[in-house]
């Protein structure tokens, strides 16, 4: 079923490849606002160099919420974000990365590539393309 040649690279191609970031220090109030307006689950938190440091989840944020109640908003990011995170590469077989996902239980992955945050990559992202790959391969031959 699936090709060998399969990349996350392939994948990514045609689709728009913003990566919303947030440094540490910014409050987790503004990093769901940035969630929020771009309908997203997630966040990268970066340096001032663009270095990835981890990712900030909209699960993150209500898990501080439940804790801490409205509080939590006020808190730097630094105070929540997940520092150690699994991502995967361009040159990654998608089917891979989603085996990876479902075993990890996380919705969301970054693909890194020289230590930068090229996308970020949805379950949903993912399940559409296989989908689509499997859509193509039971197409008939003319």
């Amino acid at each position: 079923m699936a090709d060998g040649n399969l990349t996350i690279a392939n994948m990514l191609e045609g689709r728009d490849l913003e990566v919303h970031s947030v440094a540490p220090s910014s409050p987790i109030s503004g990093a769901a606002k940035i969630m929020g307006a771009n309908k997203i689950g997630l966040v990268v938190v970066t340096g001032p160099e663009d270095e990835f440091f981890g990712v900030l989840s909209e699960r993150d944020i209500i898990r501080a919420i439940s804790e801490d109640g409205a509080d939590a908003l006020a808190k730097p990011v630094d105070s929540l974000y997940t520092r150690d995170v699994v991502a995967c590469a361009l040159d990654d077989n998608p089917h891979d990365v989603m085996a990876t996902m479902n075993h990890g239980g996380f919705r969301h992955i970054p693909v890194v590539d020289q230590g930068k945050v090229q996308a970020v990559v949805s379950l949903s992202d993912m399940t559409q393309y296989v989908l689509r790959e499997v859509e193509y391969a039971a197409l008939p031959v003319l």
